[in-house]
């Protein structure tokens, strides 16, 4: 999907292309549940752990077929879970872990219902 900056480039109005394009962000994660993590606000977030097993969570109203790719740039391993009560990979409120320069692609592939891609 192409970046906001990349739509303008091509002559979007820049209100528009924030809403259709990608941008990158910085996540700090917080929380060690999907009750307390911190929300993902973008569909290419930098996730920071600032201790171990620390998370960040997406937003109940995010786009059924969006892919949202993660990085975890620490050297602490960060949690990615669903909206509470929703499930990913089959299971409720599952988080997955993202480990230290890896990369992870969720999606909500019908509303509530997420899977991920975890790179080696």
């Amino acid at each position: 999907m192409p970046t906001s900056t990349d739509l303008m480039g091509f002559g979007m109005a820049p209100q528009m292309a924030a809403i259709l394009g990608n941008q990158d962000s910085t996540v700090t994660c917080a929380g060690t549940t999907n009750a307390t993590a911190t929300l993902i606000k973008t569909h290419m977030p930098k996730l920071v752990a600032a201790s171990s097993q620390t998370g960040a969570i997406f937003n109940s109203s995010s786009s059924i077929g969006s892919p949202y790719f993660t990085f975890c740039s620490t050297s602490t391993a960060a949690v990615v879970y669903p909206p509470v009560g929703q499930t990913m990979n089959g299971t409720t409120d599952l988080g997955v872990t993202v480990a230290q320069n890896k990369m992870c692609i969720f999606i909500q592939y019908a509303k509530g219902v997420w899977s991920s891609c975890l790179t080696a």
